[in-house]
């Protein structure tokens, strides 16, 4: 449920501009490439190095005076008043994922044209900055997936901030640019692989320094040998290194030892059970030992934790048809075609299996004159949340009531809350769409329609008339009442509306916490209604004593009654 008080901070800076969109450094009026980045650095490895790797960056205090100086002034002071604001400023939006604003503070240090043009040589705190920031923006490159960029920020940063640091998130971010053919292996291959050597100098002991080295091992110079050997030293090290234990089962793999293979994806398990790759993959490795229960289990797992990802379907389909279990495989590689419309495989594979299912479900249960009942409970089954992989399968037997009874709009919302849940937005639509209008009488219908606009696709004003429909047909359903309340109030300025909706869940369930709040706000905020507002804050107190916000609404209008 959300909250209907929403408390916003918002700090303006009047004088720094911020991206809204794409923020592109070319460009960028303030910013100018540097023309000739290897002599500046050169120049500064000679004159500036050692007193810049001993920098240290600027207190909170300092920056924050800096920033209230600007603000007052309305100009840099200093180049170093400049670096360091725009390094913080990038900071603080970099961890608020707001990366391209965080992008446009960091460019605006490193290519800055119009305070030093564009290379500070005359101050180590300013170089330290400088450094700083290109290893903050090789950082924020590598997040944003640029890692051609961002391979060329931290190598410029690896002989003056964080060296082996620098050094490897060079190497990662240029091993990344490989696999995406955005850097050449030919060109920079032989650099990738010294900068992780000198990280692995300095810090010998360092397990994902040495794991690097093992993948560049693997993925590069194709050499197993060596990558097994960083890789064991590696996990030796950090036990808890679950890529590197992973790179280990892949490896295992190739070499048909199946059971490391296992013992090592088992490990990535051991350490994060909510991967889902993980299971698929050790399924694939038991399927090779033909342990197809344990490979099913597995592979059940990994739907649970990603259940829309096409492959996984495809891969226990297949399982399924190695135990002759062909109504299962139907229905796996069924909704695979729906994840995958053009894959033509699995089309292909459904007409093998279209003559052995009618002996499958008669098996089952199915008779002609019970098949809608008989998909519709099947579906119901499969859809409970103990069985939260089966959605998809759940989807397919829905599918199969529609095609008998095509005018029944039940099946059509039953998938289309599935799709909803799943994400499948296009089809959720089409589904509760057809539910809701083909009946027109039903409000349930109306409100899942609803809270597929304001919860998928955030369509507020769709999603209220949903609601307010579903309120004319007789609704009883108090959510639906709670949550139109606070779109009215929050999205829709409609504060009349929303109180009349906190009135109906109320008069439907009077101790209902949410709608007791979401009034006694309105009654504080809007209608200064202080007395009223305390009686709601007053019932929430009764139905949980320890809430400290609704304690502190009492406080608030205790005060305002004084």
């Amino acid at each position: 449920m959300k909250k209907i008080l929403v408390l916003l901070t918002t700090i303006l800076f009047s004088g720094i501009v911020f991206a809204q969109t794409a923020y592109d450094p070319l460009t960028d009026p303030n910013v100018q490439k540097p023309a000739n980045p290897a002599l500046f650095l050169e120049n500064m490895r000679v004159m500036r190095q050692l007193e810049i790797l001993q920098g240290t960056e600027y207190s909170r205090a300092k920056f924050q005076a800096f920033l209230d100086d600007f603000n007052k002034t309305k100009t840099w002071t200093s180049t170093i008043q400049k670096v360091v604001v725009r390094n913080n400023l990038g900071n603080n939006a970099e961890i608020e994922e707001k990366y391209e604003i965080a992008k446009q503070q960091y460019y605006q240090v490193v290519w800055n044209k119009n305070d030093y043009s564009g290379y500070p040589t005359d101050d180590p705190i300013v170089g330290f900055y400088y450094f700083k920031t290109c290893y903050d923006l090789g950082r924020l490159l590598s997040k944003m997936g640029d890692y051609k960029n961002s391979y060329e920020f931290y190598t410029a940063a690896v002989d003056f901030y964080k060296t082996d640091s620098s050094l490897y998130f060079a190497a990662v971010a240029g091993l990344n640019g490989i696999k995406g053919k955005t850097i050449s292996a030919v060109t920079e291959g032989g650099a990738i692989f010294k900068n992780i050597n000198k990280a692995v100098e300095l810090k010998p002991n360092n397990s994902a320094y040495i794991s690097i080295r093992g993948q560049y091992y693997l993925e590069i110079t194709k050499d197993t040998v060596k990558a097994l050997a960083d890789f064991n030293k590696a996990v030796q090290l950090n036990p808890n290194d679950e890529s590197t234990y992973e790179y280990l089962a892949i490896i295992y793999y190739y070499q048909s030892n199946f059971k490391e293979a296992i013992n090592n994806i088992s490990r990535c398990i051991a350490i994060n059970k909510y991967e889902a790759s993980y299971y698929n993959k050790r399924a694939i490795f038991y399927n090779y030992q033909k342990n197809y229960q344990a490979a099913l289990a597995d592979y059940n797992e990994a739907i649970f934790l990603n259940q829309t990802n096409n492959e996984y379907y495809l891969s226990r389909a297949l399982c399924y048809v190695t135990l002759k279990n062909y109504a299962a495989a139907y229905d796996d590689y069924g909704f695979a075609t729906m994840l995958n419309p053009s894959d033509a495989d699995s089309k292909k594979e459904l007409q093998k299996l279209d003559p052995l299912l009618k002996t499958e479900y008669e098996k089952l249960g199915f008779t002609p004159q019970n098949a809608y009942q008989f998909f519709l409970q099947r579906a119901d089954k499969l859809t409970l949340l103990s069985e939260g992989f089966k959605l998809g399968p759940a989807i397919m037997n829905y599918y199969k009531c529609i095609q008998i009874e095509p005018k029944n709009p039940l099946p059509y919302n039953k998938a289309g809350i599935l799709f909803r849940q799943l994400n499948m937005n296009k089809y959720a639509e089409q589904f509760l769409r057809y539910a809701a209008y083909a009946d027109g009488k039903n409000p349930e219908y109306f409100f899942h329609l609803g809270k597929y606009y304001y919860e998928n696709v955030e369509e507020y004003k769709k999603a209220s008339n949903c609601f307010d429909t579903a309120a004319l047909l007789g609704s009883v359903n108090v959510s639906g009442y709670i949550t139109n309340g606070e779109i009215k109030y929050l999205k829709l300025n409609n504060k009349d509306g929303a109180l009349k909706d906190f009135n109906t869940a109320l008069s439907l369930e009077p101790a209902n916490k949410a709608a007791l709040t979401n009034r006694g706000v309105i009654y504080f905020d809007v209608l200064k209604n202080y007395k009223a507002a305390l009686a709601d804050f007053e019932a929430v107190k009764k139905l949980n004593p320890n809430d400290k916000q609704n304690n502190s609404f009492i406080e608030a209008c205790k005060e305002k009654l004084k």
